[in-house]
């Protein structure tokens, strides 16, 4: 969810800084960007659903997925556990 976040926070909009210095996203492309990345990611089949909200301040990346007892699998094997994972990131222009 954080590369995703940060990913989709990299969607900014260039004319609105080029002409005022505004430090804006594209919400429609950074919602690309997040998916993208969560598409792109290795653990990806333990995801079951992804959420991306964005919007002009910021990018939010909610994943939800089922993961396994890595440790416990000696005592319990075969079980899984749900997590959600939420990860927020907005633009910010260099000093």
């Amino acid at each position: 969810a954080d590369a995703a976040a940060v990913a989709g926070a990299s969607a900014l909009d260039e004319a609105a800084y080029r002409s005022s210095g505004a430090v804006r996203l594209v919400p429609a492309d950074a919602q690309r960007r997040a998916q993208a990345s969560l598409e792109e990611q290795l653990d990806r089949r333990s995801l079951r659903d992804a959420r991306v909200v964005a919007t002009e301040g910021e990018v939010s990346v909610t994943v939800g997925g089922e993961v396994d007892f890595s440790l416990l699998q000696i005592v319990a094997p075969g079980d899984e556990f749900a997590i959600t994972v939420r990860a927020t990131a907005r633009p910010q222009a260099s000093p």
